[in-house]
């Protein structure tokens, strides 16, 4: 794939034509295993300038916080049953067709705007989630 955000991206962040978004992309690891690809486009317009080296160190959110003054406040989240490509599975050392989940998610600030897209692929066998949900 390529780094410009899909239509499903654009839509979700708002994006007008010619509006730049930075992208991350970057291989999770959970108790020294290959577990995530984690993907995610922020507009431009949200955070300037986004640093390799801070988000090595920092999450995203955290960088948003203590650059921008930017508070994420809710997010929707979706997850779904998928099948790993062959880079997919290269990149997470299993089989192509290896089950996995993809969680896609559309962060946004109080005000409702959208400051993140993020498609995040787990790695079926090895993935758990916890959620807690309060009314």
């Amino acid at each position: 794939s390529t780094d410009e955000p899909d239509a499903a991206a654009r839509r979700a962040l708002a994006l007008g034509d010619g509006d730049a978004t930075w992208v991350v992309r970057r291989l999770r690891y959970g108790d020294g295993e290959p577990l995530l690809l984690e993907t995610f486009w922020v507009p431009r317009e949200v955070c300037p300038e986004l640093d390799a080296d801070e988000l090595a160190e920092q999450s995203l959110y955290t960088v948003m916080r203590s650059r921008y003054g930017i508070e994420p406040h809710s997010a929707e989240t979706s997850l779904e049953p998928a099948a790993l490509n062959a880079a997919d599975a290269r990149h997470l050392t299993a089989r192509p067709g290896t089950p996995a989940i993809l969680v896609v998610r559309t962060t946004r600030d109080g005000s409702g705007r959208a400051i993140e897209f993020a498609r995040d692929l787990y790695r079926g066998d090895r993935a758990r989630f916890d959620l807690t949900l309060r009314a």
